[in-house]
C-alpha cells in the first residue's frame, strides 16, 4: 500500500456539491490505507445518494437482512441516507417503535436511516394515526408502505391533517380493487397464464390522489410509478402546479416485462411490485425522469432470503435487492446513455434529499467511485445479506471504493 495523497487532485468531480472535498486535506480513517498505485485521477467524486424507499428485515420475524447488514451495504453502495417504509412488523406508528429502530440503526455503522410513519392506525386504512406524535418523533413523512391506499373519505381527512402539520405523505398509487394479480397485464401475462395487474390500477389511484391534493394542498409524493399513463397524469398535475413529487425505481428504468413466449422470466428479482411493464412504458419513465416529471430514481431495496424463491410465484415476495449494484447500473449501464449524467445524479442525490426534508446546507458525503473497476456480482463481492437481484452473477463495470464523511476518508474496496 502507498501513502494516501494529500488531496484528491485530478479526481473527476461529478457534482458541484462535493467540489470542495477534492481540494480539502485528505484524512484517512483509522485502519484505512490508500490502495497501491491508485491515482486520484482514475476516480470520480460524487455526492452520497439518498433513497426514498427501502425495506429491511427488521423490525420483524427473523430475517438474514437486518438493519446492520443492509445499512452497511447501503453505505458501501454509496448511499448517505435511506428512507424506511412504515410497513414493518410492528408498523411504525408509535414513538417506542421509532426509538427501537433508531437505536438499532445508530449501532450499524452504515448509511443514515430516516423513517416514514404510518398514515393510518396500524396501516389498516380505517382511522388516522397519531400524526402529530409521529411528527414530534422525527419521522420524514407519512405513508402506507405497500398496504392499500385508504378509502377516499379517510384519505381526504388524512391529507387535510397532514397538510396542517406540514408533513409530506408518501403513497404507492394502487387501486385496491384493480391491483389484483402477479405481473403486468398484457400478452406476456396471458401467455404465461398468470393474472395480470392492469395499468389502470396505477392511474385510477393517481387520479384520486391528484383530486385530493388539489382539495387539500397537501404535498404528496407518488412512489414507484411504472406506466406511461401514470407519467402523463403526473405531468398534468405538475402543469396545474399541484404540490406533488414522484419517483420510479432504477429497475423499472432498465427492465421491461417478458416478451410473449419467454417462460420462466419471473425469476430471482424480476418479480416486482409494481410489476414490470412493456418497453413503451419503460421509455416513458426514462423521458419522465429526463424532463423532471419524475423527480427521483429510487433503489427500492427489498432483500429476500434464497429460500423465498423455492415456491410457486404466487408465494414469492416481490422486490429486488439493490444496494450493491445500484451505482454501476445508474452511472454506466448503456441503456441510460440518453439520460444526462447530471440528471441521474440530481434524481438520486438532491431531489430525494429535498423530499426527505434534508437541508442542503448539511455537509455532503462524498463517494469515491472507480469507473473502470470490473467485478462480478456474486457471493464473494456482495455486502447485502441477500442476492435476489436480476443482475446476480453479472459482470458490472464501476464500483464505489470509499466515502468521505466529515472530512475523513474511509476506503472499503480495492479497484
Amino acid at each position: 500500500m502507498s501513502p494516501a495523497p494529500d488531496r484528491l487532485a485530478g479526481v473527476r468531480v461529478l457534482d458541484p456539491a462535493v467540489a470542495a472535498l477534492a481540494d480539502a486535506p485528505l484524512r484517512l480513517a483509522a485502519g484505512c490505507e490508500w490502495p497501491a498505485a491508485l491515482d486520484p485521477a482514475q476516480l470520480w467524486l460524487l455526492p452520497g445518494l439518498h433513497d426514498l424507499s427501502t425495506r429491511l428485515g427488521e423490525p420483524g420475524p427473523p430475517h438474514p437482512a437486518g438493519l446492520g447488514s443492509e445499512l452497511r451495504a447501503a453505505r458501501r453502495g454509496g448511499f448517505d441516507t435511506v428512507l424506511l417504509n412504515p410497513d414493518t412488523d410492528p408498523v411504525i406508528d408509535s414513538a417506542a417503535t421509532i426509538e427501537w429502530i433508531e437505536r438499532r440503526a445508530a449501532s450499524a455503522n452504515g448509511a443514515r436511516l430516516r423513517l416514514l410513519g404510518a398514515l393510518t392506525a396500524g396501516l389498516e386504512g380505517r382511522s388516522l394515526a397519531n400524526m402529530d406524535g409521529l411528527r414530534r418523533s422525527g419521522v420524514a413523512g407519512l405513508g402506507q408502505g405497500l398496504r392499500q391506499m385508504p378509502p377516499a373519505d379517510v384519505l381526504l381527512n388524512a391529507l387535510r391533517y397532514a397538510a396542517g402539520l406540514d408533513m409530506t405523505v408518501h403513497l404507492h398509487p394502487r387501486d385496491a380493487a384493480l391491483h389484483q394479480g402477479l405481473v403486468g397485464a398484457g400478452a406476456a401475462a396471458s401467455d404465461l397464464g398468470l393474472p395480470g395487474i392492469p395499468a389502470a390500477a396505477e392511474t385510477a389511484a393517481i387520479g384520486t390522489l391528484l383530486a385530493l391534493v388539489e382539495e387539500t394542498g397537501c404535498h404528496v409524493h407518488i412512489g414507484r410509478v411504472s406506466t406511461a399513463a401514470g407519467v402523463a397524469w403526473i405531468r398534468w398535475g405538475k402543469q396545474r402546479q399541484l404540490p406533488i413529487s414522484a419517483d420510479t425505481s432504477l429497475a423499472h428504468l432498465l427492465l421491461a416485462a417478458a416478451e410473449p413466449g419467454a417462460r420462466g422470466d419471473f425469476g430471482r428479482g424480476r418479480h416486482l411490485d409494481p410489476p414490470l411493464r412493456g418497453a413503451a412504458d419503460r421509455q416513458a419513465l426514462r423521458e419522465g425522469v429526463a424532463d423532471g416529471t419524475l423527480d427521483a430514481i429510487c433503489c427500492d431495496h427489498r432483500p429476500h432470503p434464497a429460500d423465498a424463491y423455492l415456491q410457486p410465484l404466487a408465494g414469492v415476495p416481490a422486490g429486488a435487492a439493490g444496494y450493491d449494484s445500484f451505482l454501476p447500473l445508474l452511472l454506466q449501464d448503456p441503456a441510460l446513455d440518453a439520460l444526462p449524467l447530471e440528471r441521474r445524479l440530481s434524481a438520486t442525490c438532491h431531489a430525494p434529499a429535498a423530499i426527505m426534508g434534508i437541508r442542503p446546507e448539511e455537509p455532503p458525503m462524498g463517494v469515491l467511485y472507480h469507473p473502470e473497476s470490473a467485478w462480478q456480482y456474486a457471493a464473494q463481492t456482495r455486502v447485502s445479506a441477500t442476492s435476489n437481484s436480476p443482475w446476480w452473477g453479472a459482470t458490472l463495470r464501476g464500483r464505489p471504493i470509499g466515502v468521505i464523511i466529515g472530512g475523513e476518508c474511509t476506503i472499503f474496496a480495492t479497484p
